[in-house]
């Protein structure tokens, strides 16, 4: 296969600059393949994968229930648009909204966790009326330009204005009889200081 230098010459020139930031290692690693909780790289290490494909691959690597279920509907459809009614699509909405808490019943389809996150600002605003939104320091929360404001994870930010009304902070916790008391400190380098008070009761 492709040798390893040539894969990071790749990853420098042609892959999102991104890739070349974040890393969890000193030394890079080439997966060559994963099966259930295993992956393993081009040189046959088989690694426990914790991981998970960044929280995505919550059922394993190839999980052969899912990878049948999969080829099953390649092999019918691939993808078609909201508009048509198709009936796989409609019994999986019914199935996942079975699943929710009432008066939970409406399912919102998105591709990627980006239009998910976007959609979520857009509820919670509409819904609201409010607009500020605090997220945690350190966090990633996607790639687009709202997302990208909720997104405090310096590898993943560029020097351009985003994610107008979110502000990251940290948070320190304190206990008090039966509530926790989570006081957001202000936050002096936005334009708009932000100050807020959780409290989440035993």
């Amino acid at each position: 296969g492709m040798s390893k230098a040539r894969m990071i010459e790749i990853r420098k020139q042609n892959c999102n600059p991104m890739t070349m930031k974040v890393t969890y290692y000193k030394k890079p690693v080439f997966i060559h393949q994963g099966y259930m909780q295993y992956l393993w790289d081009v040189d046959g290490t088989r690694y426990l994968d914790l991981f998970a494909g960044v929280a995505t691959v919550s059922v394993g690597h190839c999980h052969p229930k899912v990878n049948a279920a999969a080829e099953k509907q390649l092999k019918k459809l691939w993808h078609t648009t909201l508009i048509y009614v198709y009936p796989t699509l409609h019994e999986y909405c019914e199935k996942l909204a079975s699943y929710f808490p009432d008066p939970l019943q409406v399912v919102f389809l998105t591709n990627s966790g980006s239009e998910a996150n976007e959609l979520a600002m857009f509820m919670a605003r509409l819904y609201t009326g409010n607009f500020d939104i605090i997220t945690f320091r350190g966090s990633y929360h996607g790639g687009s330009p709202m997302t990208m404001g909720l997104t405090s994870n310096a590898a993943y930010k560029y020097p351009i204005a985003n994610g107008l009304g979110c502000t990251n902070v940290c948070i320190t916790v304190k206990c008090l009889k039966k509530s926790f008391i989570h006081p957001l400190p202000l936050m002096w380098q936005y334009l708009r200081i932000c100050y807020a008070v959780f409290i989440m009761h035993i």
